[in-house]
């Protein structure tokens, strides 16, 4: 039986709004400034199993940079990338339910998305580092992740609150529900 971050992946990956991710806030170990910016343009990193992303490093932003320092690999060399398409993303609603399945996701307060316009850059330098990033991630990191999870991100939808979900295995109709509360944080 899938997981459902399996359902989910595999229900909203089509619809062609980049990699659905079950579990998409910033790792709590990560540095301040990087929780804070959540994934972006320039990331690399690794989609885990359980539907999260392992940022590893930023090709956008200089070794120096505090997501980057003490992240990067030998020889890392970083590139400018100003050119990228922000959108706003209204409030919406998204449900997928075949006789079997289904997965939502929501976006109460709408999302922003910000692809890259320009991909030779980057795609430039995945090509040339693809294979000293992968071995970076496997030798020097320690990542262990099957053939497809290595990531450099092109662009990204971020939200302050979503709700997501995914049902199997069902039999009749599909219903879900889903109920957001406020909460303030104090801090």
């Amino acid at each position: 039986m899938p997981t459902p971050s399996e359902v989910y992946r595999c229900l909203l990956l089509p619809t062609g709004n980049g990699f659905p991710l079950w579990t998409p806030e910033p790792n709590e170990m990560l540095p301040d400034e990087k929780r804070d910016k959540g994934i972006m343009i320039g990331d690399v990193g690794i989609i885990k199993a359980d539907g999260s992303f392992d940022f590893l490093f930023n090709i956008c932003v200089s070794s120096s940079d505090p997501i980057n320092r003490d992240r990067v690999p030998p020889e890392f060399e970083n590139v400018a990338s100003e050119s990228h398409i922000p959108v706003t993303i209204g409030g919406g609603f998204s449900f997928t339910c075949s006789s079997t399945e289904g997965a939502v996701l929501t976006l109460p307060e709408g999302a922003s998305r910000v692809d890259l316009d320009e991909m030779a850059t980057l795609r430039d330098q995945a090509f040339k580092h693809g294979q000293a990033w992968y071995q970076y991630a496997r030798l020097e990191r320690g990542r262990e992740f099957d053939n497809g999870a290595f990531y450099l991100i092109t662009g990204c939808d971020q939200a302050k609150c979503w709700g997501i979900a995914s049902v199997s295995n069902i039999s009749g109709a599909c219903a879900v529900s889903l109920m957001f509360t406020a909460a303030q944080l104090s801090g």
